[in-house]
């Protein structure tokens, strides 16, 4: 089996530490990471966060594992660049920028993989099982 760069199994609930804690953080306004420390703290946060639990280890990392991770990234990739065309459409035709938001760009992509991989390591592997009973 090729060995890929995944993070250990722990980095998932640390991720999820620190993105709950960049997203609690109060902030007024827009989170701005350019002139305020507090706003760069809680978007790094925010994306490490996502960035560990995606890339966080399975129980068992096999073959399969791998497969559906690909598999993942691409559709979050298609679904990305879908959402984002339409959301530029949207800015477009109503001539507003407020319909592009940079927070939104970065973490989006992560939010996608990770719903889409833990739903198939988790929920498709629970449905089968009962269809086997």
């Amino acid at each position: 089996m090729k060995v890929s760069m995944v993070f250990p199994r722990f980095f998932k609930w640390l991720g999820l530490l620190l993105f709950i804690l960049g997203a609690a953080i109060p902030y007024e306004g827009d989170v701005d990471d350019i002139t305020q420390p507090l706003g760069l703290l809680i978007q790094v946060a925010t994306f490490t966060g996502l960035l560990f639990m995606a890339g966080s280890r399975l129980k068992e990392e096999d073959e399969w594992s791998q497969h559906i991770r690909l598999n993942s990234i691409q559709w979050a990739l298609l679904v990305y660049m879908a959402i984002r065309i339409g959301m530029k459409a949207i800015a477009f035709y109503t001539r507003d920028p407020d319909w592009l938001p940079v927070s939104f760009q970065v973490n989006m992509l992560l939010i996608i993989f990770i719903v889409l991989f833990y739903s198939r390591t988790k929920l498709i592997p629970f449905l089968s099982r009962k269809h086997q009973e």
